[in-house]
């Protein structure tokens, strides 16, 4: 009851093999239809019964288990028709590998099916066609790897794994079954065990396991073979191992992995397999080819094999002699002994190599093989390379037609030059000799102009080794290269043969040959004439020949040249004339204006490869000028328009770039954001303190103030292309204060030449500006005045960059005061002493007084109302010295006219107050100060009598008082001088006296 359970499910498996083969069938008919959830859903039901098949398979030869027979028949039948529509399909989708793959998976499914069969019945014929299966998927996935050798895929290597298991197992059953095989079986059987094992073999040398291919190559045993099929087999198998050879050949360049002794043994055991003694195996139509590949690949490992023992050379001879005689109209067998001969270097290899050669030529056929034939001449002539020329002028005069074969002709040509101009062995001399004598072989063979590419290539040699020569200042050699290239035969119809005038030209120049110099320009067609390096080499010429007065001609020729490189190349001409000044300024200042012209054309004019020339050049002309300057200051006025054209002119430009946001600022090189043209802060720097620089010299002269002013606010156009607000602090702050001073120097200026009335500007309406300029220092003021606090508040001034700050500011305000005193805008005036009162700034009055006090063309009577109004809000500041304020009142008070009122003696005796409270004082100008004081005493004496006079007894009791007061701080005597004068006007009887006005100086301090 057990035996026939266990036999039931045994059957029902099979019932289900059956099943399954008979709906993966279905779905295999037709391929196209077939989706991948298809192949997805049919792969699945494989992974779950294929381990169930394998079990059977181990058990059932275990024997003891039999299935019903019509059973069997089905599954046998059912399994091989699914065998067959595999295989019919994998023939169809060789150029699918993910289908292919899919496809291997099926096949070593029914394989094991069929197996399984095969373990219920035991048959000869049964187990080789299982064994056959097996060897057919081995075979199928090894050449899917040959043809995708990197794609192998995880799924494909399990299906080689798992298909090697079970042909190893038939690899035990067939030896086990030899003695019960008949002639033919055997034969059969021999030769899929070759087929594995070759397989195998393969298999384990893509895997880099040339251990293990090893053994399976050993077990390749041709003998009991079938001669119907034997040669098929040995070819194919040294077809196989010259692909692994060829394979780990190939690896040995990507893997880096020294592989050669390997290529070598497999190589070496693929040519044992062809030579052995099998009845018409050399007349197979595929022997010939395949010992060609074997033997050519041989010979290319010992050549690249380290040192040969003498036997492998020997063989290495064998062999060669072996191509040569069966071989002899092919290349590589020549290129292979070529090789040979220089790894071994005989002592007369030149001449061996020679002779070879020239065998080469006579047995090939150089149309098939030309290029074998010239790479060959190429070897040899890194060994030698006159023997190589001489080899290559026979093949370009005997073996190469002109008119049928012209490519070749001229590729012939072509290698000529490339050989002698890359010697290693000539020397120029002897390199242009031999050019010079090739070049009369090209006119005795020329039947036709040489193609556009192939001049192209032979201008492009001759060029590269006269700039290589040049660079090593042998002019005169590199000029001959040049000479050569511009041969007629060479190139006539060259469209760049301006091109290599202007280098045959310029390396005449350089050897001082310069009527050879002037020949070679006057040969330039017009059109390269105008060109900007021609106009360079001419500018070059004429400084040789001392012709300055034509130089300025080439400049305008390439002011208005169109040509992408007229800038760059002006650039360079103007270095050419740095010691000629007036010339570079001439030059200087077309460049600008061209520069100016093309700003709208970026796209042609590439402004990156010359910003720092035109920089550099500008910053040399300006420097030229203003040294040669230096030596006579009266020059300076004469040369200051044309330097301030060579600023205006950069300017300009560089403002036209900001505008168009193609400028880029940099504050060093490294942090460059390249955009068109860009320029370091130095740069711009410069430029700035150099016009600021020259104003202050030009202000010296009163009469060059127009120009002083235009170059000042040049300054300040330069100062606002620099992007500092963007900068940290300190820096920052720097260009700020720059800023703000040539702000005030504009101001000044402007402010001067309106006094002195030589310059005014007009706007549209034809209204003075002088408004502007007003509301200019009143911005400023209070610009500085906001920084000042700003930075304060960030305690990020230092002490002298805060003292900088508030000295500009005074120089601010007191430019702004002279404005409104020369203008008499007196109430504006009120507003700038309350702007200076409010925002506390130090000593601001004391310079205020000192503007008004120095202003002696505005009348006294206009400015001493000011100056009391400041002498009164400073009488209580301690910060003001007394000696200064004696200075103020002094200066105020003496010949005035006006009738004091008490605000006026209240000045003058808090005055007295601060002198008897600082009575112990020492002033650094003590007799000044006496003066001053004496001078005030005076004053009040004198406004006393004419309060007398006026009958004004009260006024004058005061006025005298404080008169006599300040007597006390001035020289020893004023005092009793003072009394003195006072009794004798008593005695006189002109004043009536009392005994008020008699005692009028006691108790006085």
């Amino acid at each position: 009851m057990s035996s026939d359970i266990i036999l039931s499910t045994f059957e029902t498996t099979i019932i289900e093999f059956c099943e399954v083969t008979t709906w993966i069938n279905s779905q295999l008919l037709d391929l196209k239809q077939l989706t991948s959830d298809d192949t997805k859903s049919i792969s699945n039901r494989i992974d779950a019964l294929q381990p169930t098949a394998e079990k059977f398979e181990t058990s059932f030869r275990k024997g003891g288990v039999t299935i019903n027979e019509e059973t069997m028949l089905r599954f046998e039948n059912l399994s091989s028709i699914l065998w067959n529509t595999v295989s019919l399909s994998l023939k169809t989708s060789s150029s699918d590998t993910a289908l292919t793959t899919f496809l291997c998976k099926c096949q070593l499914f029914v394989a094991i099916l069929l197996s399984v069969y095969n373990s219920l019945n035991d048959k000869i014929d049964v187990t080789l066609r299982s064994c056959n299966c097996f060897v057919t998927i081995l075979k199928t996935l090894m050449g899917e790897f040959n043809q995708n050798s990197n794609e192998k895929s995880a799924s494909q290597e399990k299906i080689f794994k798992d298909s090697m298991t079970h042909m190893e197992i038939y690899i035990n059953l067939l030896t086990e079954k030899k003695y019960e095989m008949k002639e033919n079986d055997i034969f059969f059987s021999k030769k899929l065990l070759v087929e594995a094992n070759i397989c195998i073999f393969q298999w384990y040398v893509q895997q880099n396991d040339n251990d293990t291919a090893k053994i399976y190559l050993k077990r390749i045993t041709l003998d009991k073979l079938n001669k119907d099929y034997k040669v098929e087999v040995v070819l194919e198998v040294a077809r196989i191992i010259y692909n692994s050879s060829l394979y780990l050949y190939n690896l040995k360049e990507i893997s880096k992995i020294d592989t050669i002794e390997n290529v070598i043994l497999y190589l070496n055991e693929s040519f044992a397999y062809l030579t052995l003694p099998i009845e018409k195996i050399t007349t197979h139509i595929d022997y010939s080819t395949v010992r060609y590949l074997v033997v050519t690949l041989l010979i290319q490992c010992y050549i690249e094999k380290g040192q040969l023992s003498s036997d492998e050379q020997e063989q290495v001879t064998i062999l060669l002699e072996l191509l040569q005689k069966q071989y002899p109209k092919k290349a590589i067998p020549f290129q292979l002994q070529i090789k040979y001969l220089i790894k071994t270097a005989p002592e007369n290899m030149v001449e061996i190599l020679s002779s070879i050669i020239m065998q080469m030529m006579l047995s090939i056929d150089i149309s098939k093989n030309y290029d074998a034939l010239i790479s060959t001449i190429n070897e040899f002539s890194q060994i030698s390379t006159l023997s190589a020329l001489t080899s290559l002028d026979y093949l370009f005069q005997n073996k190469v037609d002109p008119v049928k074969e012209q490519k070749h002709f001229e590729q012939t040509i072509l290698t000529r030059f490339y050989i002698t101009l890359q010697s290693r062995d000539l020397n120029e001399t002897e390199v242009i000799t031999q050019l010079c004598d090739f070049y009369k072989l090209i006119e005795k063979r020329l039947s036709q102009p040489l193609s556009r590419s192939t001049v192209s290539c032979i201008v492009t040699l001759l060029w590269s080794s006269g700039k290589k020569i040049e660079k090593m200042e042998s002019y005169e050699i590199c000029s001959k290269f040049y000479e050569l290239a511009l041969e007629d035969i060479i190139s006539g119809s060259y469209a760049e043969r301006g091109k290599l005038h202007r280098a045959l030209a310029s390396a005449y120049l350089s050897s001082n040959n310069l009527s050879k110099a002037e020949e070679t320009l006057q040969h330039i067609n017009p059109e390269d004439l105008n060109h900007p390096l021609t106009i360079l080499i001419k500018v070059k010429l004429l400084l040789a020949l001392k012709d300055f007065s034509n130089i300025p001609k080439c400049f305008e020729l390439l002011f208005h040249s169109s040509n992408e490189k007229s800038v760059e190349t002006f650039i360079l001409a103007l270095n050419e004339v740095q010691n000629l000044p007036q010339i570079l300024i001439e030059g200087v200042t077309l460049l600008f204006q061209k520069l100016n012209n093309v700003n709208d054309k970026f796209g042609q004019f590439p402004s990156e490869k010359w910003d720092i020339s035109v920089i550099t050049l500008i910053r040399y002309t300006i420097q030229s000028v203003i040294k040669f300057t230096e030596q006579d200051q009266d020059s300076l006025n004469v040369e200051s328009k044309k330097i301030l054209v060579l600023l205006l002119e950069p300017l300009k430009f560089l403002e036209e770039l900001k505008a168009k946001k193609k400028l880029s600022i940099c504050t060093d090189d490294s942090s460059s954001s390249k955009v068109h043209f860009t320029l370091t802060v130095d740069d711009i720097e410069w430029f700035a303190s150099t016009a600021y620089n020259i104003a202050g010299t030009l202000r010296q002269s009163k009469t060059k103030l127009k120009e002083s002013f235009e170059f000042v606010r040049v300054g300040f156009n330069f100062l606002k292309l620099i992007p500092y607000t963007d900068f940290t602090f300190p820096k920052m702050c720097y260009y700020s204060y720059w800023e703000y001073r040539c702000r005030y120097q504009i101001a000044n200026l402007h402010c001067q030449m309106m006094e002195k009335g030589d310059y005014q500007e007009i706007d549209s309406s034809n209204k003075h500006r002088e408004v502007t300029y007003k509301l200019e220092l009143d911005n400023l003021i209070h610009d500085i005045i906001l920084f000042i606090k700003t930075a304060t508040n960030s305690n990020g001034l230092s002490g002298e960059q805060t003292i900088d700050l508030q000295d500009l500011l005074v120089e601010c305000f007191k430019c702004y005061l002279n404005v409104l005193i020369f203008q008499r805008k007196i109430d504006m005036v009120e507003n700038l002493l309350l702007l200076g009162e409010t925002e506390n700034l130090i000593n601001l009055d004391e310079h205020f007084v000192e503007v008004l006090i120095e202003r002696t063309e505005t009348p006294i009577d206009l400015r001493r109302p000011i100056i009391i109004k400041l002498i009164q809000r400073n009488l209580e500041n301690t910060q003001v010295e007394i000696n200064k304020l004696c200075c103020w009142i002094k200066f105020t008070f003496t010949d005035c006219n006006i009738k004091f009122s008490s605000s006026e003696l209240a000045i003058f005796e808090c005055l007295l107050s601060k002198l008897k409270t600082n009575n112990h004082q020492t002033y650094d100008n003590p007799q000044e100060v006496e003066t001053d004081i004496e001078s005030i005493s005076t004053i009040c004496w004198n406004h006393g009598i004419n309060s007398l006079i006026s009958d004004s007894r009260d006024d004058f009791i005061k006025w005298a008082k404080l008169a006599y007061g300040f007597t006390k701080f001035t020289r020893v005597g004023l005092d009793i001088q003072m009394r003195g004068l006072w009794d004798s006007l008593l005695s006189t009887g002109q004043i009536e006296n009392s005994e008020e006005l008699a005692n009028l100086f006691e108790g006085s301090a």
